[in-house]
C-alpha cells in the first residue's frame, strides 16, 4: 500500500492505495462498527472493487438488469425509472453490501438535465448554509428518486454490518456524487463512492461538505475522456481523489497537476479527432478496468 496523498502510478505492482483520513461529522460510533475487513475496504483504492462497481454501472443502463445482477449474486431491491426526469438505476444487495447505481445520459430528458447547469442550493443537512451549491439538473434528477431510495435503505439502518456503495457513469456519476453526500448522513452507514467519467457537480463549498460527509470516494477518469471537463462555467469544482486510467490499464492515483493538465490536453485532442464518444462509453470503461484488474492479478501470482 502507498499513501494516496502522494501521486502513485500502478502498472503491475500493487492492488490498492491507502488514502489520507477524511474527517467525519461526529460519527465515532460508525467507525467503531466497522470490522477489520471493511476498514481495509473503506480505506484503499481497490481495482477489483472498481471493476465490479463499473459493471454495476453498466447494468444501470439496462431496462431489466435483474437477470444479470442475479448472475453476479446480487438481489434486486429496487429498480427506478422516473417518468418526469428519466432518472434510472437500482438498489441491490449481496450479503452485507448495499449498492445504489445510476444510469448515465441515454434519453432526451437526461440531456435536458445535463443542460440545466445553473448552480442551485444543496437542500439537505446543511440547509442553513446558502453557499453549498450543486448543478440544478443533477439535483433535480436525484431528487426525483430520492424518496424511493431512502425508503429501501431505511430497512437496513439497524444492521451494523452493512456498507453502502454508490456508483454511476457519466450523468450517473454526478447523481451518485449527490446521492453519496446525502446518504452518508443515514445512521450507521459507512458510504463508499466510486464514480466513473463524472462531470463537475458543485462548487467548492459543496466539495468541502462532500469530503466531510462521505467515508471513502474515488473519481475514475479515462485518459482522453472530455466529459469530466464540464461544466465549463465558473464556480464548478471537482471532488478530489482522482484516478486516471489509460488504454493499457495503467492507473495513476492523485496525479500531480502537470499530469492532469497533460491529460486534459489529451481529452481535448480526442474530442477534436472524434474519438471522445468511444472513450467515454461505459462499455469501454468496463473493458479497460478489467484489463487493469487482470494485470494486477497476474502481477501478484
Amino acid at each position: 500500500m502507498f499513501p494516496i496523498s502522494s501521486s502513485k502510478r500502478i502498472s503491475s505492482v500493487c492492488i490498492g492505495f491507502k488514502r489520507e483520513k477524511i474527517p467525519f461529522l461526529d460519527r465515532e460510533e460508525e467507525k467503531n462498527n466497522v470490522n477489520s475487513w471493511e476498514q481495509s475496504l473503506l480505506d484503499d483504492f481497490d481495482i477489483n472493487l472498481a471493476a465490479e462497481l463499473m459493471e454495476l454501472s453498466v447494468l444501470a443502463y439496462y431496462d431489466n438488469p435483474e437477470p444479470n445482477l442475479e448472475k453476479l449474486g446480487y438481489e434486486m431491491l429496487l429498480f427506478f425509472n422516473q417518468d418526469d426526469t428519466d432518472t434510472q438505476g437500482f438498489v441491490t444487495r449481496r450479503q452485507n453490501k448495499l449498492v445504489v447505481a445510476f444510469r448515465g445520459t441515454t434519453t432526451f430528458k437526461d440531456l435536458l438535465l445535463d443542460l440545466q447547469m445553473i448552480l442551485t442550493k444543496y437542500p439537505w443537512q446543511e440547509m442553513e448554509n446558502e453557499k453549498i451549491k450543486v448543478h440544478k439538473g443533477f439535483l433535480t434528477g436525484y431528487e426525483s428518486v430520492r424518496e424511493q431510495i431512502h425508503s429501501v435503505i431505511a430497512d437496513f439502518r439497524k444492521k451494523k454490518d452493512i456498507t453502502l456503495f454508490v456508483t454511476g457513469h457519466s450523468l450517473g456519476a454526478a447523481l451518485a456524487t449527490i446521492a453519496a453526500c446525502d446518504l452518508a448522513h443515514i445512521d450507521n452507514f459507512p458510504v463508499v463512492m466510486y464514480n466513473f467519467a463524472s462531470p463537475k457537480v458543485g462548487n467548492q463549498e459543496f466539495v468541502d461538505f462532500f469530503v466531510k460527509s462521505v467515508r471513502t470516494f474515488y473519481r475514475v477518469e479515462m485518459k482522453g475522456d472530455p466529459v469530466p471537463l464540464f461544466p465549463l462555467m465558473i464556480g464548478y469544482k471537482h471532488i478530489p481523489h482522482l484516478v486516471f486510467i489509460d488504454e493499457n490499464g495503467e492507473i495513476v492515483v492523485n496525479p500531480p497537476m502537470f499530469e492532469q493538465v497533460d491529460e486534459k490536453i489529451d481529452d481535448i485532442t480526442s474530442t477534436l479527432l472524434g474519438k471522445a464518444a468511444d472513450i467515454h462509453d461505459h462499455h469501454y470503461y468496463l473493458k479497460i478496468l478489467n484489463v487493469a484488474k487482470e494485470k494486477m492479478k497476474n502481477a501478484n501470482v
